[in-house]
């Protein structure tokens, strides 16, 4: 396969102001450095991709995205024997912001402004795992068809789609504000370190939770010392790893039950203790 890089955005907002792209990749090898980048949504479908997010460094594996914010300095290589698959998506930056408004500010505030453009909108900087956020399960819902009709030479309604990605990143955002929220940390900048650190734990007992997972594990994940992660962990998602872990196990269970399983075999698959136990458990969490 030939190495590629090709926008398949011909909208009229496009033609106009050359802002809105959808970027096609096919990579083996590849650098750029951007020092004022646009907001852009990157996300990998197969292989690796490297960015330097204001000299912050993201290793993009496939079914992960990274979110740029606007005027960031970043710095994107391939190196790969195999073709680098991904999607690089600059949604108009007005529209982010509008819609981070109309979020954010009551009716009689939008009313009474006369610059909606006065607030940009700021996203955390993290690795985000497609299935995880709103935006992730809305880009893997909308991708494939997006992806065939440019195939069969159809035309894309790249507005409406720019519309509602552009609504399920401020959702999504405007979840992490919640969470930073809790967060004793006075800088935002600390917080939102905290904040990808636990998340880089939290995503690792997804990933793991059918498994005994220890305490050192989850902080040496999140690079932090045991008691920091611990508070930092409970300051934001209201509970300790253990109940996280102990969620998971239950809501996996109850899949498996509900599908036909008996609970010798749920508790097998899950990694808990006993049937009798997963009953109880089962019980008093409906």
């Amino acid at each position: 396969m030939l190495e590629s890089i090709k926008n398949i955005d011909h909208s009229q907002a496009q033609q106009e102001s050359a802002q809105s792209k959808f970027i096609l990749s096919n990579l083996t090898e590849f650098y750029k450095q951007d020092a004022a980048s646009p907001y852009s949504v990157k996300l990998v479908t197969k292989g690796v991709e490297r960015y330097k997010i204001n000299n912050q460094p993201f290793k993009l594996e496939a079914n992960n995205y990274l979110i740029v914010n606007k005027s960031s300095e970043v710095e994107v290589s391939v190196q790969s024997e195999e073709t680098v698959k991904g999607i690089c998506i600059y949604p108009p930056e007005e529209l982010i912001n509008e819609v981070f408004l109309y979020k954010t500010k009551s009716a009689n505030e939008l009313l009474d402004s006369n610059d909606l453009s006065s607030s940009d909108c700021h996203f955390t900087p993290k690795n985000y795992r497609i299935e995880s956020t709103h935006t992730g399960r809305f880009l893997t819902q909308q991708l494939p068809f997006l992806l065939q009709q440019n195939t069969l030479g159809n035309p894309i309604n790249f507005d409406g789609f720019y519309l509602q990605m552009a609504e399920h990143l401020v959702e999504d955002q405007l979840m992490i504000n919640q969470q930073l929220s809790n967060l004793c940390s006075v800088k935002k900048q600390t917080k939102e370190e905290l904040f990808r650190r636990v998340s880089l734990a939290r995503e690792y007992m997804e990933s793991n939770f059918t498994r005994k997972i220890t305490v050192e594990e989850l902080a040496t994940t999140a690079s932090l010392s045991k008691y920091h992660f611990l508070r930092v962990f409970k300051e934001i998602f209201h509970c300790t790893p253990y109940q996280f872990i102990l969620n998971l196990k239950l809501i996996a269970a109850e899949k498996f039950i509900q599908n036909g399983h008996s609970y010798n075999r749920a508790c097998e698959e899950v990694g808990f203790s006993d049937p009798k136990n997963l009953r109880k458990a089962l019980k008093s969490r409906n």
